[in-house]
């Protein structure tokens, strides 16, 4: 296959049976995306991985039976986009990440298995999108989270094991959307929270064991939606509630904690 030297688009998505790939494969210089997503057999991709200077985007969604990747893979400097969602058995990812300089787009969404991820991570500049759903194994965030400067989405749902968010998380200054949905264990969010002066959509749905939301969360004027459903532990909702003039969604579903909302609501013209 490496004798395609032309070649700059590869879908082998859906090959379930594809238990490996050949190592000529690593000599198509002018690949830009391969997609391997549903390659259920596969359990390794080559050593030389790396040598696919111009690949762009990377597809691995699904790849069930893949434990690893190669340290290679980090020489990908022009890769943007990198798929790894539901690799069930994947455990880490390469602490050389930081090396992908050109990378907006990373989902390890349930990637189960996955317990930490390295600080390498944080000097991914232009990471816009970042998917880290359903990693039930993840119990923090790396200290230096805060540097993702340019994020814009960052996906958090379902992650079951982590406790806490870092107060370095309120420096994203870019980001519009927030998903901390079904994060059971989680009690509070950081006090500055109302620093993310981009934010449009804050899910906090499912987070059984928050108490309250900080005072701050009333001044981000440009939050459109706001999902609280199933936050059993609820108490009350701020007296500044009604300075989030730009709220469209409120879910307050299942607060059962919940006895009473304030008048100010009444002042929410776009609800």
């Amino acid at each position: 296959m490496g004798n395609l030297s032309s070649l700059e688009s590869l879908n082998l998505g859906g090959c379930g049976r594809l238990e490996e790939l050949p190592k000529s494969f690593c000599n198509l210089k002018l690949l830009q995306k391969l997609y391997l997503n549903d390659c259920k057999a596969l359990k390794a991709l080559p050593k030389d991985f790396g040598n696919l200077s111009s690949l762009k985007l990377l597809d691995l969604t699904r790849c069930e039976g893949l434990e690893e990747i190669p340290d290679g893979i980090c020489t990908l400097l022009s890769l943007q986009d990198f798929g790894l969602p539901n690799c069930k058995l994947f455990e880490r990812v390469p602490k050389d990440l930081s090396n992908l300089s050109s990378l907006e787009y990373l989902n390890l969404g349930g990637c189960e298995k996955l317990e930490e991820l390295f600080e390498s991570l944080c000097n991914l500049k232009l990471l816009q999108k970042l998917y880290l759903n359903d990693c039930k194994a993840l119990e923090a965030l790396p200290k230096d989270f805060g540097n993702l400067s340019s994020l814009i989405i960052l996906g958090l749902t379902g992650c079951e094991g982590l406790e806490e968010i870092l107060d370095g998380i309120c420096t994203f200054f870019s980001l519009q959307e927030l998903d901390l949905s079904n994060c059971k264990l989680l009690k509070w969010v950081p006090k500055d929270l109302g620093n993310l002066s981009s934010l449009e959509s804050l899910s906090l749905g499912g987070c059984e064991k928050l108490e309250e939301l900080p005072k701050s969360l009333c001044n981000l004027k440009l939050l459109q939606k706001l999902y609280l459903n199933d936050c059993k532990a609820l108490k009350g909702l701020l007296k500044e509630f009604g300075n989030l003039s730009s709220l469209t969604i409120l879910g307050l579903d299942r607060c059962e904690g919940l006895e009473e909302i304030p008048d100010c609501i009444c002042t929410l013209l776009s609800l």
